[in-house]
């Protein structure tokens, strides 16, 4: 399964289903949106999934890094913008 779309989708399909086990899910979901992460840099829906993810995980480094990805190629995205302020606060 190659097509990035399709990865992305799974990925976050399995992040939020409930029925799974936490770490599972967010493990599962995690990996399969940096697979497609990989395949398609400049997809606005798969970096701002990510940028959820990593939120969730509390990972504020690689949130930020995909907010800054969303807006390279979405340069008003509204989100990604409230985004950036806020993880840039000291």
């Amino acid at each position: 399964m190659t097509n990035p779309k399709i990865l992305a989708g799974l990925g976050w399909a399995r992040f939020n289903n409930p029925k799974r086990p936490v770490e599972e899910r967010q493990e599962e979901g995690r990996d399969y949106l940096l697979l497609a992460e990989q395949f398609d840099k400049t997809d606005v829906w798969t970096e701002w999934c990510l940028y959820k993810v990593f939120r969730a995980l509390d990972d504020p480094e690689a949130a930020l890094l995909r907010a800054k990805l969303v807006l390279r190629v979405q340069p008003k995205h509204p989100g990604a913008l409230d985004a950036i302020k806020e993880l840039a606060e000291p």
